[in-house]
């Protein structure tokens, strides 16, 4: 499988968290799916797939309020939760790109359009984190490259390609 999401996680782990996305499923098929997953205060973990086509591209987003948070794939809602079902401790955004067995591969680029928390400006991603061959590069357009090898998990700056922590 391969997978491209965009997560809102809190400190506890395994926890709460909402997540929106793109998979190939689990078998590596052709098939691509939209993804939608909650994780409760009871943390029960939900999950929602829908085909989707993405030969113009996708956009995935994850908005939020104090009331509800949506997940979106191409301007349609694919989940929504409320706020009181997530609680989350010192939120923090995460994204994501995986490859998870020998022969998958994944290539995608994330331009941020809006990244704001209680009204203000979210600075762009500097730090990544890669395991199993997925390079992850850029500020504030983020790319991810790379076919499952096996390889240890490091930290990569964004901005200078360092590896070894950020």
């Amino acid at each position: 499988w391969t997978i491209v999401d965009v997560m809102l996680i809190g400190s506890e782990n395994p926890g709460p968290a909402v997540a929106v996305g793109l998979t190939t499923g689990n078998k590596g098929g052709p098939e691509l799916f939209a993804f939608s997953t909650v994780t409760k205060r009871d943390k029960l973990t939900e999950t929602k797939n829908r085909g989707v086509d993405c030969s113009r591209g996708c956009t995935i987003e994850l908005k939020g309020d104090t009331v509800q948070f949506d997940a979106i794939v191409d301007g349609h809602r694919v989940a929504r939760w409320r706020r009181a079902e997530v609680s989350l401790t010192n939120p923090y955004i995460q994204i994501n790109a995986e490859v998870g067995a020998p022969g998958d591969r994944v290539s995608a680029t994330l331009s941020p359009r809006h990244l704001i928390a209680n009204g203000n400006p979210v600075l762009a991603p500097s730090c990544a984190f890669t395991i199993n061959g997925v390079e992850p590069s850029g500020s504030p357009i983020l790319m991810f490259k790379g076919s499952f090898h096996s390889a240890p998990a490091e930290f990569v700056d964004l901005l200078t390609g360092r590896r070894g922590g950020c």
